[in-house]
């Protein structure tokens, strides 16, 4: 199996095999319903969360959405 290293947040993630982003998300405990993703400095619309796999050296920014009154 091929081992990976991305990063998320600015922290270095090792992966084994493939996995999607909304997995690795899923996996490293991130709520994916309130939030966008940039896939390197890429906005990855929510429809492709599930399809899109993480490739080696991807970097990946996770930001919340918050609203205010």
């Amino acid at each position: 199996m091929e081992e990976m290293l991305v990063k998320v947040n600015n922290r270095e993630v090792n992966l084994e095999g493939e996995m999607t982003v909304g997995e690795l998300l899923e996996k490293l405990g991130y709520d994916i319903s309130y939030m966008t993703v940039f896939l390197n400095r890429d906005v990855l619309p929510r429809r492709e969360y599930s399809s899109r796999i993480v490739r080696d050296g991807d970097e990946i920014v996770v930001t919340y959405i918050m609203s205010g009154g």
